[in-house]
């Protein structure tokens, strides 16, 4: 999954990754007159960018 994600963000969008993170959430236990119910569950992705490099500079 992170290297999905490392290719899908050089390709799309031209950005250099230095590393991602990913967490897995488990949803939230809510209630309700009925009973109760579970929101589902989600991934997210902590992304680590490489500084970007000047080709040359302009004084």
């Amino acid at each position: 999954m992170q290297l999905e994600i490392k290719q899908f963000l050089e390709r799309v969008y031209g950005l250099k990754v230095a590393a991602i993170q990913t967490v897995n959430y488990e949803g939230k236990k809510k209630r309700r007159k009925t009973g109760y119910f579970l929101r589902p569950g989600y991934k997210k992705a902590y992304v680590t960018l490489k500084p970007p490099t000047q080709a040359s500079q302009s004084s």
